[in-house]
């Protein structure tokens, strides 16, 4: 008998870590999620935030308007 309750136990145990294992590695996929959006959502932003093309700029600068920029 004794046997039995010491196996039982054992099993008990393993079924207690199993359990921890499984939350644990919930636990991580979510955090793996979050870091995921984190990265996905700051390369948005910087893409977001990159500066205009120069020839833009250069030809604000020179007093040309778009209809001057056409013509030529």
């Amino acid at each position: 008998m004794e046997t039995i309750e010491s196996f039982r136990e054992r099993v008990e145990v393993l079924e207690h870590h199993t359990d921890a294992l499984i939350h644990r590695a919930h636990l991580i996929e979510r955090r793996l999620r979050w870091w995921c959006a984190l990265a996905c959502g700051l390369l948005a932003l910087g893409l977001l935030s990159l500066p205009l093309p120069s020839s833009t700029a250069q030809e604000e600068y020179s007093g040309r308007g778009l209809g001057q920029s056409v013509r030529h």
